[in-house]
């Protein structure tokens, strides 16, 4: 389809430094001029994540080698700028103001409707299962769980934009008493909160990020933009989102960058993925994605060429994630040349133990850096393995980015408002007061000394032996 710019970054390829070079070489609607320091503060990118694009700027005045210039301005997606989004280009029409309500103002809400409903519903008339876990909320725990997990609920519905409200009256009547019992708690949900957000005047956050999007996308189509606008790395798993690079694509001076398009991949494979009962194919959200842009593969523009290991082990990852319907290319893949060198590199170790782990770990980070120039990331979803690496890599003097943050427990804040909790929640038991007062961050309005010593008093004459 004419008009339609479209480009894709294959994996292994250092995305940003090349997405940086190509914005600079001017492939996007001549985004930079060497000799005007303020052409690239008129091109518009916009990326998955903060983090992203603050990593973007950097590398961007790394490249131009200190020179003074105005950056681009670079919003991640699911972020955009609500003052320039608030009047719609061309049409005159203003978008409704309603905030989003914040996250945890919603699960206290829903928290204690939750805990209302527990206690309206009987349980006498569920014929359970003794074995299973009871359903109705009976503690404010059970419930602030429950409503975490209806906070994920109305995120996910509203991010694939279908309205709570659908879920009002569910007929559940021909199933068992469990799924119509789920039908009546959900009416929470469908009926309640609804009117709760109508009366505070406010929506939920994937709601407002829709808006957001929406109200976005219709600016730049109404021609709300001075210079090339760039999307880059999204893969448009959100509705809303997949729509705004649908129509950055088609802009004069727009382009869409995808993060490892497959060109390669034989047609009866890709036409398969999006065949799957549950697409779960590694390309299956950029084969829908080009769907929604209405663009075939063809049209798609490779940025970059990946090494000869790396376009081996592309080849390799591709046989192996193969739709189960089109496995039968696996016959022979073993002999298929370039397999040993799809695996040049790549190092499996045994470790004994966790702290071995994490050791092995921190090594081959502390190698990388160790190579002028060399960047080095660990990719892990086990939050106890990201942490004793990086207490690992500090005894090198090596302070490692953690993208994950600490938990809120781990803060001194975070640990003093536990022990208050703790000491509500066992009425203040000596050993729980005992515990609050040791805080250093526990005052109660007096000094230091006398707070200790108050504590030292209470502890050895009143509570020392007591429970």
């Amino acid at each position: 389809m004419a008009g339609l710019n479209l480009f894709s970054i294959p994996a292994g390829a250092p995305f940003l430094a090349v997405l940086a070079e190509t914005l600079l070489a001017g492939r996007f609607g001549k985004a930079h001029d060497p000799g005007d320091p303020t052409a690239l503060s008129r091109t518009t990118l916009y990326l998955p994540t903060q983090r992203a694009a603050r990593a973007l700027a950097a590398i961007l005045s790394e490249k131009l080698g200190g020179r003074p210039l105005l950056l681009p301005r670079i919003v991640p997606l699911g972020d955009v700028d609500e003052a320039e989004t608030a009047l719609i280009a061309g049409s005159g029409e203003m978008l409704a103001r309603i905030a989003p309500i914040e996250p945890l103002q919603r699960r206290l809400i829903l928290t204690r409707l939750i805990a209302q409903w527990g206690k309206a519903a009987n349980r006498q008339h569920l014929r359970l299962d003794p074995a299973e876990p009871a359903l109705v909320p009976s503690t404010l725990a059970e419930a602030w769980g429950l409503a975490g997990d209806l906070a994920g609920l109305l995120d996910q519905m509203q991010t694939e934009g279908v309205a709570p409200e659908r879920l009002r009256g569910l007929d559940a009547a021909r199933f068992d008493e469990i799924w119509q019992f789920n039908a009546r708690f959900l009416d929470i949900v469908a009926e309640t909160w609804p009117a709760i957000l109508a009366e505070r005047g406010e929506c939920d956050p994937a709601d407002f990020r829709n808006r957001m999007l929406e109200a976005e996308r219709r600016r730049l189509e109404a021609g709300g933009f001075s210079g090339p606008v760039i999307a880059a790395g999204s893969t448009g798993t959100v509705p809303a989102t997949a729509r705004l690079l649908a129509t950055i694509a088609r802009l004069p001076n727009g382009a869409v960058v995808l993060p490892d398009l497959d060109e390669t991949l034989p047609e009866p494979a890709w036409r398969a993925i999006s065949g799957e009962p549950a697409p779960s194919h590694p390309q299956a959200a950029l084969h829908h994605l080009l769907e929604v842009i209405g663009a075939g593969r063809d049209e798609v523009e490779s940025l970059a060429k990946p090494t000869e290991t790396l376009a081996a082990r592309r080849d390799l990852l591709r046989q192996a994630m193969l739709p189960a319907t089109v496995t039968d290319g696996w016959a022979g893949i073993a002999a298929a040349p370039g397999a040993d060198t799809a695996l040049a590199g790549l190092r499996v170790v045994e470790a004994a133990d966790e702290r071995e782990e994490a050791l092995v770990a921190a090594l081959a980070l502390r190698e990388a850096l160790e190579r002028p120039g060399e960047r080095a990331a660990l990719i892990t979803p086990d939050r106890g393995l990201a942490e004793r690496v990086a207490i690992e890599l500090r005894r090198w003097g090596i302070v490692a980015d953690d993208s994950a943050g600490l938990p809120l427990g781990r803060w001194r804040a975070g640990a003093l408002l536990r022990l208050v909790l703790d000491a509500v929640a066992t009425e203040f038991a000596p050993a729980g007061i005992v515990a609050l007062l040791a805080h250093p961050l526990c005052r109660l309005g007096l000094s230091e000394a006398v707070l200790r010593q108050g504590a030292a008093t209470l502890e050895i004459g009143c509570w020392r032996g007591a429970s």
